[in-house]
């Protein structure tokens, strides 16, 4: 907690803005005592008899908060309620509630479960409010605060950030007051270093570091990767430095924090992980990375995001003054004039169609929603339409209604219902479309096509790339895995799956190293050869996880009557098994076979391993098993060994697993006897085709990428200052030149971007992004 009281804090104190009785939204610095006032604010409230919440972006940060709290008023109840954990207090006990939005959410819908609680909070505080721009984590955001003020219509918010560009608009929004300030306890000093060429770049960064005069220095890219590479090239220049990006396990993130915050290593090279929240300052940050990938297009940082990471510079009591160092190409003018900090207007996420629908499926399922009657009334209070940028919430009912996620009675009151897919994709924080493709688990027949279909579905939040150089590796892998479906062509597996292209060949890969995990490889090997990281290939275990057991929810709440036809009863039953059989795969890490026995009562995942690791590979060999063939398996006495049998044997008496589950044998895919004849490097020149050129006086200014670049003519060739280039290829910079003057190319780049062939021609699907 700063030691310190900002004239924010001293203005806001003296004019009792925060005890006013109204809603406020702070706009102040990082740094400046948003958290203290909200603390200040929060004991105020709790000590008038009140309770309050405090939502927190990470749950990183929500024990942090949490810790500090706890050890400053011991006297208070104070619990911290995250995705991992309920910290040691019981929702209904707790005075002050530290939450992150992903948990306020789930409350929020299931608030029937939670009514001892939400109605007696007296006081919201929402921290980084500037998120409810974000997307879909912005439009839950805003769907999360929405019903909560339905429920809790009393209750006074409070509402930070730094980066807010249209904190006015917020206010009137909210019905607030309004408060913002520039100050800062250590004021920012910025300033910018140029490089000449994209080799110099990292000479530059090592000049910063050498002039520096003591302190540590955050250095923000854009890329994991980049941040691996960086640090690994400061360490060889003598620098100690780390990594920090959020492929990293929480240990290690947590190891690498700690280490800079003691001074061990000073330099810390990071990704926008360490851009919100968490208490990490510094006497310098660099701004090394002014173009990143926004999700469509490689873009300049936006300025909230600039002065999110600057934020982290100065440190109260130990610097005159923290430095923000910003690294641009000598060439480039494109880039905002970040030290004025102009911040961007923050937009609703629900302006999407797509977030609004499924906010629209969560809030018909809370209750809160419940006819056509009250739809705009509902949504009329939402910062998309205060902002006019509201989607046509009726059209987006009617598509519920015919997508089978809602219902509709007739009569007078037409109320809303929702359906049993509706439900589930609600209480499990689902995209409506996710629960939709359910409806095809029917076709997905071998446990290789299964994860596949679940790798691929909306929540699936980690998707591993593949380079293009790594398709051969991609093409004999999968010739060694069990499926139908890719004994299809392309297209159709493209109209099942929703993915295409490039899209397709990630998700293939993403699956054929999750594939390899749960038959035994090591993780950290697996990741390794899929160019990823162990964490994240645990996270799409979660995850898989995560969303089978909401599926195996949907399958038996759409559960057909006993009195049904015997081929509806055995089909669903099938689903049923394929779905848990799969669950308990990716949850173990366990094969086909060594799941089946997960279908014993008491058999779980672990006890299933453990079985297979002495000799028992599946359900029938456990059914063929003497008790005395268990004995001296470690806490495994001989009653519970014959239970586990004779459940076995009662189990494969009707046993058509192996029949449903079909073992499809492996075999290569087609060949693609399409080739890639192009009088250039094709790979290059298909990159090419999406990047912009600028001509310069002096030549030309090639944009879209992660770095601008300079093309200049020397004699009668062109040349770039890139790295590619450097070491004799053609880049694809030159590329985009040319393509704007040669037709033959152009015409080249035609034929690429065609492909004849319904075979696997990964090169041509990788064209094809």
């Amino acid at each position: 907690m700063p030691k310190f009281d900002s004239p924010a804090q001293l203005e806001i104190q003296a004019s009792a803005l925060l005890s006013s009785g109204f809603s406020c939204v702070l706009q102040l610095p990082t740094g400046a005592g948003k958290t203290h006032l909200a603390w200040q604010a929060i004991q105020q409230e709790v000590a008038q008899g009140g309770r309050a919440a405090f939502v927190v972006p990470l749950r990183a940060l929500a024990d942090q908060v949490g810790r500090r709290w706890m050890a400053e008023r011991p006297d208070l109840r104070v619990g911290v309620y995250t995705g991992d954990h309920a910290g040691g207090v019981p929702l209904p006990d707790a005075q002050v509630l530290i939450m992150t939005p992903e948990r306020l959410d789930a409350c929020t819908r299931t608030w029937a479960q939670h009514w001892a609680w939400l109605p007696q909070v007296s006081l919201l505080v929402v921290d980084e409010f500037h998120l409810l721009g974000e997307g879909r984590r912005g439009a839950r955001l805003e769907g999360t605060l929405l019903r909560f003020e339905r429920l809790n219509p009393l209750c006074r918010w409070v509402t930070l950030s730094a980066t807010l560009g249209n904190r006015a608009e917020l206010a009137g929004w909210l019905g607030a007051l309004e408060y913002g300030s520039a100050w800062r306890p250590v004021p920012l000093t910025w300033r910018e270093v140029t490089y000449p060429n994209p080799e110099a770049k990292r000479s530059v960064l090592l000049q910063v570091l050498r002039d520096a005069r003591g302190g540590n220095t955050l250095v923000f890219v854009q890329s994991r990767r980049r941040a691996e590479g960086l640090a690994a090239a400061l360490r060889d220049a003598g620098f100690a430095a780390d990594h920090h990006h959020a492929g990293l396990a929480p240990d290690a993130r947590r190891a690498a924090e700690d280490a800079f915050t003691s001074g061990r290593t000073p330099v810390l090279v990071c990704t926008s992980t360490l851009e919100l929240g968490l208490n990490l300052p510094c006497r310098r940050v660099v701004l090394y990375d002014l173009n990143g990938w926004n999700g469509e297009t490689f873009a300049p940082l936006p300025v909230r995001n600039a002065w999110q990471r600057a934020g982290r510079a100065g440190r109260f009591g130990l610097d005159d003054a923290g430095e923000v160092i910003t690294v641009r190409a000598a060439w480039d003018r494109h880039t905002p004039a970040y030290e004025h900090g102009v911040f961007e207007p923050v937009l609703s996420g629900l302006s999407s169609e797509a977030f609004l629908l499924e906010q629209l499926v969560a809030d018909v399922s809370s209750g809160l929603l419940r006819s056509r009657a009250g739809l705009h009334r509902y949504y009329a209070r939402t910062l998309a339409a205060h902002q006019g940028r509201l989607p046509a919430p009726e059209a987006l009912l009617d598509r519920a209604l015919s997508a089978g996620l809602l219902t509709e009675q007739d009569g007078d009151r037409r109320r809303l219902n929702v359906t049993p897919a509706g439900r589930v994709a609600a209480r499990h924080l689902l995209a409506p479309e996710t629960v939709l493709r359910w409806a095809h688990l029917a076709d997905y027949a071998t446990p290789f096509d299964l994860l596949l279909f679940t790798l691929t579905l909306p929540d699936m939040e980690v998707r591993l790339p593949v380079d293009f150089e790594d398709l051969p590796t991609l093409r004999a892998d999968l010739a060694q895995v069990p499926s139908l479906l890719l004994r299809s062509a392309p297209a159709d597996v493209t109209r099942q799956l929703g993915v295409s292209g490039r899209g397709l060949l990630h998700a293939l890969h993403t699956t054929c190293a999750v594939w390899a995990v749960l038959h035994g490889q090591d993780e950290e090997h697996v990741a390794a050869r899929a160019s990823a990281y162990p964490f994240e290939v645990r996270r799409l275990r979660d995850e898989g996880v995560r969303i089978l057991t909401a599926a195996a929810q949907w399958l038996a709440s759409t559960a057909p009557d006993p009195g049904d036809p015997p081929q509806d009863l055995h089909g669903h039953a099938t689903l049923t098994r394929r779905v848990s059989l799969l669950r308990a795969m990716l949850a173990g890490p366990l094969d086909p076979d060594a799941a089946t026995l997960t279908r014993v009562p008491g058999i779980g995942v672990t006890w299933a391993a453990t079985l297979q690791g002495h000799g028992v590979p599946d359900l029938e060999a456990l059914a063929a098993t003497r008790p005395a063939d268990l004995h001296g398996i470690p806490r495994l006495g001989a009653a519970r060994a014959a239970t586990w049998i004779a459940a076995a044997e009662e189990l494969v008496k009707d046993w058509t697993e192996l029949d449903t589950w079909a073992d499809a044998t492996p075999r290569p895919l087609p060949a693609a006897p399409t080739s890639l004849n192009t009088p250039v490097d094709p790979y290059r020149l298909k990159r090419a085709s999406d990047l912009t050129v600028q001509v310069l006086d002096h030549g030309f200014r090639v944009t879209g990428g992660q770095e601008p670049h300079l093309i200049t003519r020397r004699g009668g060739s062109l040349r770039c200052d890139c790295a590619d280039h450097a070491a004799g290829h053609t880049c694809k910079h030159v590329l985009a030149v040319r393509l704007r003057r040669e037709p033959d190319l152009r015409a080249a780049l035609t034929a690429l971007n065609h492909d004849p062939s319904p075979d696997w021609s990964f090169e041509h699907l990788w064209m094809n992004a």
